[in-house]
């Protein structure tokens, strides 16, 4: 037993991620929809610019703590809506997403994503390019 609480320690204090580097700055992750995301991200907003269309779209965020984060409040920025019903823009409008980094390695990140309204989880592999 005497053993055991030091490979517990240890084995916590590697499982921690230290996100700091990825709280602001420019990334890119591809889109599920084709083409990439440009994200650019300062302590108060994440902005994405999407290649395939050249929307911008813009949400508030909120650090949870070191590595998960809320997105909430979008707004198209520049573009068209691809949806066009009413209500669902307005969900979208309302929707938050909840982000936590599960793993770094260098200047990328991994992230598990999900819109507070559906039940699938998504993850998504983004990198820093200043």
């Amino acid at each position: 037993m005497k053993f055991l609480i030091p490979i517990v320690i240890i084995v916590l204090t590697n499982i921690s991620l230290d996100c700091d580097n990825f709280k602001t700055g420019k990334f890119e992750t591809p889109s599920k929809f084709g083409g990439k995301v440009i994200i650019e991200r300062t302590k108060q907003f994440h902005t994405e610019t999407l290649s395939r269309n050249g929307n911008i779209i813009r949400y508030k965020i909120k650090w949870l703590n070191d590595c998960s984060f809320l997105l909430y409040g979008r707004k198209l920025l520049k573009g068209n809506e691809e949806i066009k019903d009413p209500k669902i823009i307005e969900q979208f409008a309302k929707d938050t997403i909840f982000n936590e980094i599960i793993e770094i390695n260098d200047s990328e990140y991994r992230t598990r994503s999900k819109i507070n309204n559906f039940e699938k989880w998504f993850e998504s592999t983004t990198t820093k390019i200043k």
